[in-house]
């Protein structure tokens, strides 16, 4: 008996539960399912933001692979390239580098000017753009010091190419402050403070030779001639025979 009415009451208990569940479900069922199908957008709507997120960064990443790596691009075609994406990136990192790159082959052709007689605005421009890049990522990106590192020591060489040897020291010396000393960037600056006179270039005759010495020796801009010396006879004169005795 006392078996057979635990049952009972049991029975009873779950029937007045499931009508309490249809009573609930006639009163807020279609808010249920509208909620239901509310979270099930929202987490439908963040796969596929996550997906096109890692899609748009995947594109972003293949896109300056490819700019870095063609060697046949010109750089009249790639720099458009290149600016665009150092503007638009989603990324950090890809618009970091897309400038750092474009600063760096900018001071490259710099450098390959100053060697032009007939170069000097072609350096000029160049160097001008290259320091508004190579500032651009101090500015945005001061977070980030392996792209710090890589911009200070940009702006060293240019620098260093124009003979401004105390403001070359200078960024070489912000370089190395910003990485370990064992970052492939900071070896470089090192390097070019302890082994390296400059990277000079003329823009009319060949320099003088110049004694070797480290970065931190240099104390004033070399100077180029301007003018080549006037050659020597290939031989002196010969003398006139002094004159004979009157007698």
């Amino acid at each position: 008996m006392k078996s057979e009415r635990r049952h009972e009451l049991q029975g009873n208990a779950l029937a007045s539960e499931l009508g309490a569940m249809k009573v609930f479900f006639a009163k807020y069922g279609n808010w249920v399912l509208t909620g239901l199908a509310v979270v099930v957008l929202i987490v439908l709507a963040i796969v596929w933001h996550s997906r096109s997120k890692a899609r748009a960064e995947a594109t972003e990443w293949s896109t300056f692979q490819s700019l870095i790596s063609n060697r046949s691009m010109l750089d009249r075609e790639r720099d458009p390239q290149l600016i665009e994406l150092i503007n638009t990136a989603k990324q950090p990192a890809i618009a970091a580098s897309a400038a750092l790159f474009y600063a760096e082959s900018l001071t490259d052709r710099y450098g390959l000017a100053l060697a032009d007689p007939q170069g000097q605005k072609t350096a000029a421009d160049a160097k001008a753009t290259a320091l508004t890049y190579y500032q651009l990522v101090l500015d945005r990106y001061s977070d980030m010091k392996p792209f710090m590192a890589r911009a200070y020591l940009g702006l060293g060489k240019l620098a260093e190419n124009e003979g401004d040897f105390a403001k070359a020291r200078e960024n070489y010396q912000l370089a190395i402050a910003q990485v370990n000393s064992a970052y492939p960037t900071a070896q470089e600056a090192q390097r070019r403070m302890q082994h390296s006179g400059g990277a000079m270039a003329s823009t009319s005759s060949a320099p003088a030779a110049q004694p070797a010495g480290a970065v931190d020796n240099w104390t004033e801009p070399v100077r180029f001639s301007t003018s080549a010396p006037a050659s020597a006879p290939a031989s002196a004169p010969a003398l006139r025979p002094a004159a004979a005795p009157k007698k």
